[in-house]
This record gives C-alpha cells, sequence and structure tokens, in this order.
C-alpha cells in the first residue's frame, strides 16, 4: 500500500459529471485518498470502497483521506434524478470549485457603504438637520470644520447647547439612526462634516 508520502509523488484529479436516476446508485471504480462535490442538485450518498457506509454529502462537500480507496459510490434513494459533477483526486490537491445550480436562490449581502462627507452650512442660533435619520446607518461621522466656533450634535430640534460638544477642528463617531442635528451661536454660519457608515 502507498503511504501518503509516496501518493503525493504521483498526484492526479479527475472529474466526473453524473446524473443519478431516482432511487439509482452509480460506481466509479478510480483510486483516491479525497474527493470534492463541486456540484449537486440534490442530497445524495457517496461510499468509499466496497463495504463501507454510506454517508450524506451535497455541493461544497469534500474530504480528505490519509488512505486510499478504489471504489466511490453515488447514491440516489430520492425520488426524483440528481445531476452531480465530482471530483476525485489523489495526493495533496485542494479542490474549492463549488458550482451554483441555475434557478437556485442565493442571498447576497451587500458590504458597509460610506455616504459623502460634503460639509453643511449651519447657521448661527438655529438647529440645522446634518443627516436625516437612516434606518440602515452604522456609525455617523462628524466633524466641526471650522476654525474657532464649537458646535453641539443633538437627536433633537432643539436651538440649545445641548448634545455632543465638538470644538474647533473636533471629530465625533455616532452609533445612532436617528437625525443628528447642529447648533452653534457663533454669530455666523459654520461648515460641519457628516457622512454615515450604512451596515
Amino acid at each position: 500500500m502507498q503511504n501518503a508520502f509516496d501518493v503525493n509523488l504521483t498526484p492526479s484529479l479527475q472529474t466526473y459529471t453524473r446524473t443519478l436516476a431516482a432511487g439509482s446508485e452509480q460506481t466509479i471504480d478510480r483510486e483516491a485518498t479525497g474527493f470534492a462535490v463541486i456540484s449537486a442538485t440534490g442530497v445524495f450518498k457517496m461510499s468509499l470502497g466496497e463495504i463501507a457506509s454510506e454517508f450524506n454529502v451535497e455541493g461544497g462537500i469534500s474530504y480528505r483521506s490519509e488512505r486510499p480507496w478504489n471504489r466511490t459510490r453515488l447514491i440516489n434513494e430520492t425520488g426524483a434524478p440528481i445531476t452531480l459533477e465530482i471530483a476525485l483526486y489523489k495526493g495533496d490537491i485542494r479542490d474549492s470549485r463549488v458550482t451554483i445550480p441555475s434557478g437556485q436562490a442565493i442571498g447576497i449581502k451587500a458590504g458597509d457603504t460610506a455616504s459623502s462627507d460634503a460639509a453643511t452650512s449651519c447657521a448661527s442660533g438655529a438647529a440645522t438637520l446634518l443627516l436625516a435619520a437612516n434606518a440602515d446607518r452604522r456609525e455617523a461621522i462628524i466633524c466641526n470644520d471650522d476654525a474657532s466656533a464649537t458646535v453641539y450634535a443633538t437627536f433633537a430640534n432643539s436651538a440649545s447647547k445641548r448634545g455632543v460638544k465638538l470644538a474647533p477642528g473636533q471629530t465625533a463617531v455616532l452609533s445612532t439612526t436617528a437625525a443628528i442635528y447642529i447648533y452653534q451661536d457663533s454669530g455666523s454660519a459654520v461648515d460641519v462634516m457628516g457622512s454615515e457608515i450604512e451596515a
């Protein structure tokens, strides 16, 4: 019997496409130390060897053994045909291919996105809306872009010195989905930059 070192001296890989009729099985006679189910239209069973136990597999499942086997059984115990693509290999070969069958529904979640960080001119003596309420927001980034005025970030449309105090040039990161207002009473308009990260 070859050991794992000897097998790696002569690695090999073969891909097979099979359609298993309902209630049927097929056999592939080939020495292998690993398999990868590249795609399958349903769950089916495999057996690695003449009298080895059977186990369920589906697309994306792979296995590697230190000892080779010579016969692979593909078994469909369902009431519908199953089309599959499987790779049998010998040696330390890694096969990570996965094919998504036509018509298969998949869910893709978009990554975090950041909005523009354009400055908003905030009038003196009044609350100015910097960022509207956003249920998808994960974080809001606020920067007082003025060289001398102090501003206040608040969740209420209130002309008062309440909320998060931002000195000139200071930045704050708030984890909130609520609307954010800016109040300042410097006597002139002040630019405040606001951007948001959405999950």
